[in-house]
């Protein structure tokens, strides 16, 4: 999702800032040749001079503008005229796939709406039975 992506994006773009602020020493290595442990440092709050550094706002920056790319590729969805009765193709296509507004929007307009399906299945079961009562008649007679 588009979220996923904004967060891994700002992930790596942290780990870089922070590699380009501290980058490693060809002494950084213990007396064998062997790494030195490292130790996890917890994340701070960024200073005023850290000016590329991550901050909460950033995140929460993030996750407002992915939110408001959901809903509108929702509205965007629900308000196009292939919608119309096809309402709840329209919800599981939006749930279960990442695709653009405009791409589900033209593989609705070739699904049938949601009353010309059950007008078929109901025609289907008509046509079964139909089919039975004719074996049954023709049995009879």
């Amino acid at each position: 999702m588009a979220y996923e992506e904004l967060r891994l994006s700002l992930s790596n773009r942290l780990a870089a800032l922070r590699e380009e602020k501290n980058p490693p020493t060809p002494n950084s290595r213990g007396a064998a040749g062997t790494a030195k442990p490292t130790v996890s440092v917890p994340a701070t709050k960024a200073k005023s001079s850290d000016t590329y550094a991550l901050t909460t706002m950033d995140v929460e920056g993030a996750r407002k503008s992915a939110r408001a790319a959901e809903r509108s590729r929702v509205a965007d969805v629900f308000a196009s005229k292939a919608s119309i009765g096809r309402e709840r193709m329209a919800a599981d296509m939006l749930a279960h796939s990442e695709e653009s507004a405009a791409t589900i929007t033209t593989r609705l307009a070739a699904i049938p709406t949601d009353a010309e399906r059950q007008a078929g299945y109901a025609a289907q079961k008509q046509q079964a039975a139909s089919q039975i009562w004719d074996r049954v008649i023709g049995k009879m007679n």
